[in-house]
């Protein structure tokens, strides 16, 4: 138990830490590993991402999580919007998938059954 206490303060430490460093170091393997690490919330992903977006606009992740998270706060329309922009820059199968099945989500809550359809079937045909 000690041990687990101890390795949490370091991350926590080091948690903060990578904030810091991002204050000073705009790159975007930090950006990257702060979405990653904030995936719980959704107040720092939206600040992140949108910075990230601004920072680095040809990263798709950053328009994924920025979309996903605006999906999560019932945004539907801004998260369309964001996932048409990041699309573009997407070059590998897996990461359009999960573009597929936000853009499906945004649709669905936006209550567009046909689009939703249309763009859950193109999620199943990249991850099948």
């Amino acid at each position: 138990p000690l041990y687990s206490s101890a390795a949490s303060d370091v991350y926590k430490r080091q948690s903060k830490d990578i904030y810091k460093r991002f204050e000073t170091e705009k790159t975007y393997p930090i950006l990257k590993q702060i979405l990653l690490e904030t995936k719980e919330k959704p107040r720092l992903l939206l600040k992140y991402s949108k910075e990230g977006i601004a920072l680095f606009p040809a990263q798709p992740f950053v328009y994924l999580i920025n979309g996903s998270t605006l999906n999560v706060n019932r945004e539907f329309k801004k998260a369309l919007e964001i996932l048409q922009n990041g699309i573009d820059f997407v070059i590998e199968d897996a990461m359009e998938a999960l573009f597929y099945k936000e853009m499906a989500l945004a649709y669905k809550g936006l209550n567009n059954k046909v689009e939703e359809r249309r763009y859950m079937e193109k999620f199943r045909k990249l991850v099948n």
